[in-house]
């Protein structure tokens, strides 16, 4: 956490120094109503008009530094939260696409809101307050010091014994929030699971079900924040309870020291206002520590997100001006079991070729292979020669342009959706919608090309996104099309046509996996490639 403070370290030192300015001044007020009441005693009349301007003036002084302490504290906080959230996404996109099936949405997701809230009200702000609260102390020390040592030693006793506590609790209360945190991670998944799948669990009238799971689910958050909650609030409330006895034995002690003749009234009230200022800050630190010390799991778990390292590539920049070869590929995703094994063949530039075989048999993982998404693999696959693993990954990626089954189409445009924040021309844009024979339905659109298409895709059909994925794989114009049962959501005769415009284009690699191929197309393709289950 420390990394993201020091991007900012302007704006930290200056919420600092305002930090201990204004704690430094509310300290020092102690002083000014000291002089003041000894001043009334004394019936000094001029005296006591100068002194209510100075602190007339003293008060709109610090109400100024108040402000520009808040300012900057939020102004920061703002900053490093949106620094963390930054790290943490680009650390999740650097995953390697091998590894990414490993983590849940859900957990990533939390990290973005649940762990950062959690890191804003139990780090930053408590770490704000230790240095502003810290100040404080150390100026009211120097204060008190100078005029009763004896009440200083008091309240130096009573603050060890308020230190002794969190110590005590730390361990217990980290171990809590630590379940907390986990807790939140999983309840967050399992209701965007839940809020997804809405609707197969109102056809299938199990969503009474559901209610129950995540009455139960919510009921474990409360208990486990509860358990949280407890330790802060025992040390809490101990915290408060040896204040409270801390100022009230201030004031005895304070006012012996009047009836002996050893300090003025001025002075009493001097010290009772410091008993004050030293042991608020002593609670608030009291406070504060514990629940920095407790989020360290949190904080680890964000680093581990933003430390996340590239995925391994090679240097050199992929070429494919003749042709891929696959010799005796094998793969497994366990290390046990082979998903493809000895696997040889020689895809052409320009070449169509249909992928076929039983569900499981690895069609997918080839094309994965292929795309240099799993690189532990044996045998070699090479382009132009050159080995794949010795290949520059993104370069690669910009060679070959997918359409899966599972079509993702974000929350926005039609057109966002195609050309997914990339600049094409309008004629670029109809080309692509021909070719994949979404120019007739998108001509309805109320708003054709800016419609919004929903969450998902929801306000169109199945074979309307699949359309608009295939659209957005054509505009790119890149020498290889991947079609990952990319047509299967169409009907026969679409589906046809658009294989028929794609395999009539001479200069594009065709790797098309399907479960039908239709004895029209089934010669126009150069080879039927046939994945047999190991």
């Amino acid at each position: 956490m420390k990394r993201y403070l020091v991007q900012k370290k302007g704006l930290l030192t200056a919420t600092f120094l305002l930090g201990a300015v204004t704690a430094s001044s509310s300290a020092l007020l102690a002083i000014l109503l000291q002089k003041l009441i000894d001043t009334v005693l004394q019936g000094d009349g001029n005296k006591f008009f100068l002194l209510a301007i100075v602190a007339a003036g003293y008060l709109c002084f610090l109400g100024i530094i108040n402000y520009c302490y808040a300012y900057c504290g939020k102004k920061l906080l703002r900053k490093v939260l949106a620094s963390i959230r930054e790290a943490v996404f680009l650390g999740i996109t650097r995953r390697p696409p091998s590894s990414r099936g490993e983590n849940k949405v859900g957990d990533d997701l939390s990290a973005f809101t649940n762990d950062a809230a959690l890191i804003e009200q139990n780090y930053l702000i408590p770490l704000l307050t230790v240095a502003e609260y810290s100040f404080m102390f150390l100026c009211t020390l120097g204060l008190l010091l100078w005029l009763s040592p004896a009440i200083t030693l008091f309240l130096l006793i009573s603050m060890i014994v308020m230190f002794l506590v969190p110590v005590i609790l730390g361990k217990a209360l980290s171990q809590r929030q630590n379940a907390y945190s986990a807790r939140l991670a999983h309840f967050t998944a399992i209701v965007k699971d839940y809020l997804g799948g809405l609707e197969i669990l109102r056809s299938f009238h199990v969503l009474h079900l559901t209610q129950k799971r995540f009455i139960q689910e919510n009921e474990d958050v409360v208990t486990k924040k509860a358990s949280a909650d407890f330790i802060v609030n025992l040390n809490e409330s101990f915290s408060a309870i040896v204040s409270t006895l801390t100022m009230v034995a201030v004031v005895f002690i304070g006012a012996y020291q009047v009836l002996v003749g050893k300090i003025s009234m001025g002075t009493l009230l001097a010290l009772v206002q410091l008993s004050g200022t030293f042991v608020v800050p002593v609670t608030m630190l009291m406070e504060a520590l514990p629940k920095i010390k407790g989020m360290r799991p949190v904080v680890e778990n964000l680093n581990e997100l933003a430390d996340t390292s590239p995925e391994e590539s090679g240097k050199i920049k992929p070429q494919f001006h003749h042709e891929i070869t696959v010799d005796q590929l094998t793969f497994s995703y366990d290390g046990h079991r082979n998903i493809i094994k000895d696997l040889n063949l020689t895809i052409k530039r320009g070449g169509k070729y249909a992928i076929v075989g039983p569900s499981g048999c690895g069609k997918t993982t080839l094309i994965r292979l292929l795309s240099g998404e799993e690189p532990h693999y044996k045998g070699t696959i090479r382009y132009d020669g050159t080995e794949l693993k010795k290949l520059d990954r993104e370069a690669l990626r910009a060679l070959i342009a997918p359409v899966h089954q599972n079509v993702y189409l974000f929350d926005s445009t039609v057109k966002d959706n195609i050309c997914l924040g990339e600049p094409f021309e309008e004629e670029e844009i109809i080309q692509a919608l021909v070719q994949s024979g979404a120019d007739g339905f998108i001509q309805e659109l109320p708003q054709g090309l800016n419609t919004m298409v929903g969450e998902g895709g929801c306000r169109l059909s199945g074979g309307q996104c699949q359309r608009i994925a295939v659209a957005r794989g054509l505009i790119r114009r890149r020498p290889i099309l991947i079609l990952d049962e990319g047509t299967s959501s169409l009907d026969r005769s679409t589906a046809e046509d658009i294989e028929q415009r794609l395999l009539a284009m001479k200069d594009l690699t065709m790797l098309t996996i399907t479960h039908h191929l239709s004895e029209q197309s089934i010669e126009q393709y150069h080879d039927v490639i046939q994945i047999s289950p190991s």
